[in-house]
């Protein structure tokens, strides 16, 4: 028996095998127990080289280096240690010894020598190798996280009376590292009332084990003010209570950032007053303060009027400098306990508190209120800022936030439909009026859709010729059972703009219907005007009805007359502006009603290429009497010559206005005096009484 037999042999009963290689450092032999410890074929490891059969784990360089350099020069090497992997098999560690065999002449004939299967030796020193690095990766994370997060651990010790906590609550504390630490150190810092919450916290967590997690404010050792976050629960040993341990962290930033978010997100962006959010948990507050019977105060909403006129006019820039000149006038009228916000577009909202009777509430309302018009400039324009105000009072009766504000509405509603002292305390009343209004708007729909809704005629004559030169069409409603109803009769109907524009549809189709039919029967009827809106002037579709029905019932556009107020023209300037310009271009002709009473009214005379000018009734009926009167409508006659424009006066009464009127020089006028509004069906016999019409310049419809 050989050399290699006998140690075959041997390790064969062992966990080691034996090996052989030739001169090219290939295997030639292994022992019989190699496949039972490796699980690997013999076939697989014959005739390859150990460097060949290295799995791609990676080994350290150094090592295999080592072991190449050992081979190069057939030197022995101990306790190699290498990774193969055969197929699909997982990855095994092996570790060989060998050394290096000549031939009686010198010649190296190659190696021999024994190894073993070590994985599950390598892996167990690898996990706790990386176990090991575990700990202090964690070590020095908990640290950095530690500082980072500014957060630190202690435990007390109730027997001995020690405290003991991480370098981090040092720092938090503003003390030095080695300072000496006890529980009055510890509770030092806090104010009383927090040292009271914090103790009681402590207490109750050594008699009974339940845990604590407070957020208090603190002053540490230099004075500097924080809020520190403190968790705490006890550890209990055979039922009793020997240490409390936990958790302190500075949280100031976090507790500045929490209050800056909730600051931002209560803040009106625009005015930095309290928005909607803000006002919503202030008047719920101040509903609980009152059904515990603290006194009384009052829930006001404030609108501005006239603002989208402003904002449409003068830009979305001046817009905004009303809406913060209007913040930082309520705030300089707000006393301590007022509450002021800003609940979106031109609406505010005060709430105020500290009063003791509901008429004490009322007067100090009226008080401050007492001028609701002040005025800003914007880039050197001045502009008048008017204000509509609407409260209800509070008191312990109260019952929810949403009751206020409908009541509040109501209120506001009331103030703003008032021509002045435009300010309104909610009553009971309001309810059944609000009610009694929607069920009028409810009752009108329907008469629009049933056609009772119809134009009733105005003659219009010419105070030279005494004339009639056409018409002006007023809606009427043709009630069922309260007969025929003029416009003041319905008037709160026109305050909701799907209601207006559907009366301006309804009133024109009905119109042109009438003047297509007087003409089918010879009847001159002039020019027929007809009051629009911004509501219809506003509507994409109005020019493309317009033409539809002059050309359905083959009427001239000089035929038409749409009459349209200063405010009207006032509200979304430009792309009214727009329509009125596209309609004066078809040939239709424009005339601004009620003209003297509006807004800015020389500034729409020389922006707008009007036809007529259309005198308000308030200034004709006094033209007699008063010769303030008589002097503005002489300028405004005056004024409309000069713009090549006819006038227009409303509202005559009297024979001695029409002549004053004609001496002034105006050509044109309506009223009483000369017939009430009439149906369509009475026209041609009015016509036929009065006599010739006058002499209107355009050419016969076809």
């Amino acid at each position: 028996m050989n050399l290699i037999e006998s140690v075959s042999q041997f390790v064969s009963s062992s966990d080691y095998w034996a090996w052989e290689t030739d001169a090219d450092l290939r295997f030639t032999f292994v022992s019989a127990n190699f496949e039972v410890l490796t699980g690997l074929p013999v076939e697989s490891v014959l005739g390859a080289t150990r460097l060949e059969m290295l799995s791609k784990v990676a080994i350290e360089a150094e090592k295999l280096e080592e072991h190449r350099q050992d081979l190069l020069h057939h030197r022995p090497f101990r306790s190699f240690r290498y990774p193969i992997k055969e197929g699909g098999n997982p990855v095994r560690w092996m570790e060989s010894s060998g050394t290096p065999h000549f031939s009686d002449a010198g010649k190296f004939v190659g190696y021999r020598g024994i190894a073993r299967d070590m994985t599950v030796e390598y892996l167990s020193s690898e996990r706790l190798e990386m176990a090991g690095r575990e700990i202090r990766l964690s070590e020095v994370v908990f640290h950095h996280v530690e500082r980072i997060a500014k957060i630190g651990a202690w435990r007390y010790n109730l027997i001995s009376g020690e405290l003991d906590w991480s370098h981090e609550i040092y720092n938090i504390y503003d003390l030095e590292p080695d300072a000496p630490i006890s529980l009055e150190v510890a509770l030092a810092p806090y104010g009383e009332e927090a040292g009271i919450e914090l103790q009681d916290a402590l207490t109750r967590t050594m008699k009974t084990g339940e845990a604590f997690d407070l957020i208090l404010p603190f002053t540490t050792m230099k004075n500097n003010f924080r809020w520190v976050r403190a968790l705490g629960e006890a550890e209990i040993i055979d039922g009793r209570t020997q240490n409390l341990f936990g958790t302190f962290q500075d949280v100031t930033e976090e507790r500045n950032r929490q209050n800056e978010v909730r600051r931002l997100a209560e803040t009106d962006p625009l005015t930095g007053i309290a928005n909607r959010t803000a006002f919503q948990e202030e008047a719920r507050r101040a509903i609980a303060e009152f059904e515990g019977g603290n006194g009384y105060g009052a829930l006001c909403l404030i609108d501005l009027d006239q603002f989208k006129q402003t904002n449409d006019h003068f830009g979305h820039a001046a817009g905004d400098a009303v809406l913060q000149a209007t913040s930082h006038w309520l705030k300089s009228l707000a006393g301590p306990e007022t509450h002021v916000s800003r609940l979106g577009g031109d609406e505010f909202a005060l709430i105020m508190r500290g009063f003791d009777c509901a008429e004490a509430v009322e007067s100090a309302i009226e008080e401050q209120f007492r001028d609701l018009v002040h005025r800003i400039e914007f880039q050197g324009r001045p502009i008048e800022i008017k204000a509509s105000v609407g409260f209800v009072v509070c008191s312990g009766e109260n019952r929810c936030l949403e009751e206020l504000m409908a009541n509040a509405d109501l209120a506001l509603y009331d103030a703003k439909s008032r021509a002045r002292r435009k300010i309104s305390r909610y009553r009971s009343r309001f309810g059944t009026e609000f009610a009694r209004k929607m069920e009028l708007i409810g009752e009108f729909k329907a008469a629009l859709g049933r056609g009772e809704i119809v134009p009733y005629y105005q003659p219009i004559v010419g105070l030279d010729c005494n004339r009639v030169s056409g018409f002006e069409a007023l809606a009427r409603w043709n009630h069922p059972v309260k007969g025929v109803l003029p416009a003041g009769a319905f008037s709160e109907v026109f305050e909701n703009q799907e209601i207006v524009a559907d009366i301006g549809d309804a009133m024109i189709t009905a119109m042109t219907g009438d003047m297509a039919r007087w003409r089918a029967a010879g009847v001159p009827f002039g020019r027929i005007g007809i009051n629009v809106t911004d509501a219809n002037l506003l509507d994409p579709g109005f020019l493309l009805s317009i033409s539809t029905l002059l050309e359905k019932h083959r009427l001239l556009p000089r035929q038409l007359i749409m009459e349209v107020t200063e405010n009207t023209v006032f509200k979304s300037k430009d792309s009214i502006m727009e329509t009125l310009a596209a309609l004066r271009a078809q040939g239709i002709l424009i005339a601004l009603d009620d003209f003297g009473t509006g807004f800015s009214s020389m500034t729409h005379l020389q922006d707008t290429p009007f036809d007529i000018l259309k005198i308000d009734k308030e200034f004709v009926q006094r033209i007699v009497q008063s010769t303030a009167s008589r002097a503005i409508v002489q300028s405004l006659v005056t004024l409309g010559h000069s713009l090549d424009y006819s006038t227009v006066a409303e509202g005559i009464e009297k024979a001695s206005d029409a002549e004053c009127l004609r001496q002034i020089g105006c050509e044109r006028a309506q009223g009483y005096f000369y017939a009430k509004p009439m149906p369509a069906t009475q026209v041609p016999r009015f016509l036929e009484s009065w006599g010739a019409m006058e002499r209107i310049e355009y050419e016969t419809a076809v």
